[in-house]
Formats: C-alpha cells, structure tokens, sequence
C-alpha cells in the first residue's frame, strides 16, 4: 500500500494506472460539509520542502534542498530530517516508505540517468540496471516489492514490478501502450494507469495475472492512485466538462464520490485500512501549479472536508496538498515550499500492543489499551478482557485469536499478512484498532559443514552454517553463537570447557555464516557448534533445535542447536630403527603450517614437553626420526604450529630517533632476501632489511618525532603471506 506518494493529474501524465474488463458503475453524490472543530495538530517539517509518504511509525519521507550545492535530497523524519543521500552529487527524489523504514526512490546520481535508490538499515544504495537508464519507482509495500514505471526505447513511460533485485517488464499487461503502476499494497496487488487504444487515460486494478479497468465511458480520463491491505482504491477521473472527481472501488463497484464543495476538482492520493482517504481539492483554473489555489482535503465515511478547517485557526499555512495517510490518521502534505505533518487529536482512542511478526506454529499474547483525552493530557487502561478479538481479512485459515489477546497461528508455506481488530464499546459508541501481524514460514538451519558427529583427521579452516532464508546480520553476536571445546573429560557445561574465538563473514544471499577458524588450530578434541536466537529479516528467531537431520527444529521459532564434531588426527606409522631411534610419520594437518614432536613418559600425567633438543624444530615435513626409543616409556604426539612472529627486540622506541636497530624472530616463517616488506605504522621508517635466516630479520628504522605514542602492530609480508605480531613495538615521548 502507498502512503502517500503525490501523483499529479490534470494536464499532466506522469501519473499511474493499468487494464481491460469494463464494470458498469453506481453513480452518487454524497453529502459534504466542513468542521470547525481542530481536530489535528500541526507540525511545519522545516527545512525540508516537500513530503511524499508516511508510514506507521509515523516516519516520514521527501526532499530537500542541500546547500551550498543547490542538489535535492531525499530525508527521512522520525523526529528529526535525517538527509539519507549525503553524498549525491545530482538529487534524490523518494517516493515512499514502508512499514520496517524501508525507502524507494530515484536518484540522478551521475547527471544523466534516473535509477533506483533503496535505503535500508542506514544504508543507501543504487540500483544500477544498464537496460534502464530511466526509472521512477512510485511505490514499495511491507514485502520489499517496488512499482512505478520506466522510460521506454520510444520515450513512452511503461510500467514496471521489482522483486528483490529482478526488474520485470509488465507493460505487455498494456499492449505495451503507455502506463505506470502508481501503488501496490501487502498482498502484491497493484493499482495505477495506462493508455487505451483510443488513447484515453484509464485507471486500473491488477492482481499480477488479471487486469480490471477501472473506467466509464462518460469519462474523459481515469487514474488510479493509491491501494489498501483490503484491496480497496482510490482514484480520480476528469468528465467532459473538465471537473475531478474521486472515486472509491471497493473490490465490486466504483463509487463517486465527487469533489470537495466549492471546488472545481478534487483528486486522491493515499487510502489507509481504516478507509480515511486524502488528497487534494483545486478552486481555480491554474491546474496543480505553484501558484493554483489547492487545499488538502480527507474523506472519512463518504464525506470531504477541507484539513484547512481541522486545525488552529491561527494556522498561518495553507495545506495546499495531503500525500499521505497511515493507519494511525497521520497525514503528510505540502504547504508552500514546506511540508506539514498532522496527528489526530484524539478524545478516544484503542491501541494494541505486541509482536507485528511471529513465526507459523507460534502462540502469541497480545493487548489492548484505551486512552480518554487530549494528546497530552490523558488516562490510559488495559481493556485486553474488554474487547472483542478478531481476524480481519484472513482467507487462509493460518491463525486464529481468541479472548484475553492470545493468538494461535499454524504452520505457512509463505509469508502471510493478518490483520488483528480490538473493537470496544464504551457509552454505546464503538472503537477499533487494527493491528497487521505478519506470519512468517519456519526460520530453519538446513545445514553444515563439517557435518554433525563428524570424525575429522584434520582441524577445519572453517565452519558453514546454512539457512533457508536470509538472515539479520545484526543477530549475529557472542550471544548467539559459539563454538565450545569438551576438554579432558569429554562432556560439556563441566569446568574444563574452552570457549573458541569465532570471526564470521555472512555470504552475499545472506543465507549462510562462515566462522573462520583458519587461525585457530583446533587440537584433537570434542566440539559443539551452539546457534540460539539469529534472526532473519522479519525478527523471527531460528527454529533451531536439531536431532540429527536438517532443518532443524520442533516446528516453533526458538529453540537451541547444538551439533558436535570431533576432531583425531593420528601418528599414522611408528617404525622403531636399528640404530635405536624412532621415526612417525603422520597424515598432514593443514596447508602452510609447521611440526614439532611433544613426549611424555608413560607413567607420567604431567606436561607434555618438546623433545630434546629443541632446535631441531619447526618441522617442515610429515615425518620426524629422533630420540633413543629403547629403554624408555614414552608417549609421543605431534603439534601443528601456524607460522608466526616470535620477537621483536627492542619492542620500543622513542619518537624523534633517527636510527634503531630492530631484531625480529619468526618460528617456522620462510623469510627470503627481495621478498620480504616490514610496517610498524605511519611516520616509522623501514630504512633497511637484512634477512640473516628464514626466521631472523635484522632492521634499520627511523621514528618521526610526529608520531603518535602508544602500541603498533608490526606487519611482514611476502609475496605469498602476511605475518602480524599486535601491539609488538610501543613509540615513547
């Protein structure tokens, strides 16, 4: 559903609507009148300049000039106008907003082509597709669908559907004629216009399959403008005489429901799901420019009312257009050069509280809350087991909900949108609040690498984890994710267990977690991977349970996984020689490491200790010969050591010397003469390198009397591989 998003309509045809099946329409008049009763407040969103759409939490979008460049930028306001494209170049223009802050629009970022922005978690970011080099998107609903139009080969606007980040083409719904889609509500039904063959502008209604045309011949044009979670639509046409009408179709018949009195026109822009429809009323002849005399207008219960009249009459503003309404009454408009933002002032009004996503399966409690007064000055009471439960326009059979707010939902192959209605009745007048839940299907971990209750020879360089859907990157922490070693005893939640370090990388489809373990050198062990409480996009916890097959789960959201692997490399031969020495062999660890041999005496359960001597190590190959094996009782095991700085000797200097000798020990590196560059940071000097030994280095530095006190990091790199030793060389004063 649109939020708002002004479309413009007389005399102009970047407008939006779709196709062909003919209703005949009931024709009325309905009764209008004007309150003089302030029913909202009014805030002027300065500096910005126009505002375009709203969503429920009351977040608003639109433009502003940024300066000194003179570009447009698009904000957002949740309180504050927060420019979301500081770095453009050449304007931004949003169009709307949805319910999770997601923003849709266009940007004119390199001077010469309109491509989508899509602003999201903080970040904006450009849709570039070389195919379309001009894109207006108009909408974008609670699932992330956009919709809009785009400039065709011949110049002609043409309507366009966006999945994800597929761009489909619809304008053969139209016979390829001009056309544009103007809205698209939670259900993925979309509204808007397109041209008929004898080239009269007509609104229509489309399900993605089938096109309804929202039309009657005694009209001269027809458009669509905005859809709600109901299928209803509100639109304009214009008769032979030139007046706008609006009309209203409530997914059988089309009713009209004129213009505001004393007008000449009026127009409709957003329809929330209570059905409070706003627009724009026009009193002169000057159509919709700077200077035409317009007035934002609502409709409640067939009737049209200027919002001139529903605010302080000290107002010095006239609220020339509304272009946006959400569920809670909000609007969102355009004074001159200044958007405003109304908020209903409420004598009475029914809240709900609780959970807007859950998990199919799930048993969910919700509340309901009545406030009596003024928006600031007020009493509030729990009437959760005063109202009556209800499930709006929910044809699936995929939940149900019943006294004191408890909803039951069942398993969904798909994500699924219910609507929750309180409905009380207090002095024999009723209230309502809908409330929208989305059930989300199971959230699952669907695999693993290494694979559960794996016997591994080799410690892995990294753990995969797999899920059926994408996930919320920010769930990810030490909290939610662990990797535990058992320890001597071999059970876990016992002392002896070891918490591993994890460093993760997500993929790019934002369905699986890599945990890096190529640092880590897991030793032979029993290890357990826990996952409890990721979350995908929709907030919804893994269903992680696991008992031994993928996916995982007990058919609830929540729920700990835990699997286990173990890890046993072996001394693959041991060959006891003549000359009294024993030699082992033994299957490689991993790629790029180095050995030594550890022993003890068989009846001693202390320390395992190198054998003598120890400069015989690192080895570099699979197999080792050593040590007299006769007359001794001995168990050997072989290490494997990733290659890494030792020393650095001196391990400080002080800022402003001109000249330190540095030694730097490695075990097991490779260092080579030409191959080998030394960092220790901005403003120290490498003033020469001299490789004594694979793993000596001996170096000539120079501190800057500008550098900054404190620890440094001392990088060496080859051509093959980077050595890093943290906080090895602190610079003095």
């Amino acid at each position: 559903m649109r939020l708002g998003n002004h479309v413009r309509i007389r005399n102009c045809f970047e407008i939006n609507t779709l196709r062909i099946i003919i209703i005949i329409l009931g024709l009325f008049s309905l009764v209008q009148h004007v309150f003089s009763e302030v029913k909202y407040s009014l805030q002027m969103l300065s500096p910005a300049e126009t505002a375009t759409s709203i969503n429920n939490k009351g977040h608003v979008v639109g433009q502003f000039t940024s300066m000194p460049i003179g570009y447009a930028h698009a904000y957002i306001f949740d309180g504050e106008i927060h420019d979301i494209d500081q770095n453009g170049e050449h304007g931004s223009y949003p169009a709307s907003i949805n319910n999770s802050d997601k923003i849709v629009g266009r940007i004119y970022n390199d001077g010469s082509t309109n491509k989508i922005f899509i602003y999201d978690n903080d970040s904006l970011n450009i849709i570039d597709n070389a195919d379309y080099p001009h894109i207006f998107p108009q909408d974008i609903n609670d699932k992330g669908q956009i919709v809009g139009y785009f400039r065709g080969d011949a110049g002609l606007n043409q309507a366009f559907l966006m999945e994800g980040t597929v761009f489909n083409d619809v304008s053969d719904l139209f016979n390829n004629q001009i056309s544009s889609i103007n809205a698209i509500n939670n259900s993925g039904v979309y509204v808007g216009y397109y041209y008929h063959e004898n080239s009269e502008l007509r609104a229509f209604v489309c399900d993605g399959v089938s096109v309804v045309e929202l039309h009657n011949a005694t009209w001269q044009r027809s458009w669509a403008s905005d859809i709600n979670d109901f299928g209803h639509v509100v639109g304009g046409f214009e008769l032979l005489n030139g007046e706008t009408h609006i009309f209203f179709y409530d997914g059988n018949s089309i009713t009209d429901l004129g213009k505001l009195e004393g007008s000449i026109g009026s127009s409709a822009e957003s329809i929330n799901n209570k059905g409070q429809i706003v627009g724009t009323a026009i009193f002169d002849d000057g159509s919709y420019s700077v200077n035409a005399i317009l007035h934002a207008i609502i409709i409640e219960n067939g009737e049209i009312f200027d919002l001139n009249e529903l605010v302080n009459p000290d107002n010095e503003f006239v609220l020339r257009m509304a272009t946006g309404i959400n569920d809670n009454g909000e609007i969102v408009g355009n004074s001159f050069s200044r958007p405003f933002l109304l908020r209903p002032l409420p004598a009475f009004t029914v809240s709900i509280i609780g959970r807007d996503s859950v998990c199919g399966g799930d048993i969910v409690y919700y509340t309901a809350h009545a406030r009596y007064g003024s928006s600031t000055d007020f009493d509030e009471y729990d009437v959760t087991d005063y109202v009556e439960w209800s499930i709006i326009a929910e044809l699936d059979n995929c939940a149900e909900i019943g006294t004191s707010g408890m909803l039951t939902t069942y398993r969904v192959d798909d994500e699924i949108i219910v609507t929750i209605r309180a409905t009380l009745t207090d002095l024999g007048e009723t209230h309502w609040c809908d409330f929208p839940v989305l059930i989300d299907n199971l959230f699952q971990i669907t695999g693993m690498t290494p694979e559960p209750c794996s016997y591994l020879t080799s410690a892995p360089t990294k753990l995969e984890i797999f899920f059926n859907e994408e996930l919320n990157n920010g769930s990810i922490n030490l909290n939610t994710s662990s990797l535990i070693k058992a320890g001597y005893d071999g059970l876990f939640d016992t002392e002896d267990d070891t918490s591993i370090p994890l460093f993760y990388s997500v993929s790019p489809d934002c369905r699986c977690i890599t945990f890096d373990l190529t640092d880590s050198m897991l030793p032979n062990d029993t290890y357990q991977l826990r996952i409890n409480g990721i979350k995908n996009l929709n907030g919804i916890n893994v269903d992680g349970e696991f008992t031994g097959l993928f996916p995982s789960g007990d058919g609830l959201s929540g729920g700990e996984f835990k699997a286990l692997f173990s890890i046993n490399r072996q001394i693959t031969s041991i060959l006891f020689n003549d000359n009294d020495t024993v030699t082992l062999v033994w299957a490689p660890f991993r790629d790029n490491i180095v050995y030594r041999i550890d022993s003890r005496d068989r009846m001693d359960s202390g320390s395992w200790l190198p054998i003598s001597p120890v400069e015989q190590f690192p080895i570099r190959t699979t197999s080792w010969t050593g040590s007299s094996w006769k007359d001794s009782n001995r168990y050997y095991r072989v290490i494997g050591v990733i290659p890494y700085i030792m020393s650095v000797m001196p391990s400080e200097g002080i800022k402003g010397t001109f000249s330190l000798f540095v030694d730097i020990m490695g075990y097991g590196t490779e260092w080579e003469d030409g191959e080998v560059s030394i960092s220790i940071g901005d403003n120290v000097t490498i003033n020469s390198i001299s490789i004594l030994s694979s793993t000596h280095i001996f170096a000539e530095i120079r501190i800057s009397s500008t550098a900054e006190c404190g620890f440094r990091d001392v990088i060496i790199s080859t051509d093959t591989k980077v050595y890093i030793k943290e906080n090895a060389f602190e610079i003095l004063e």
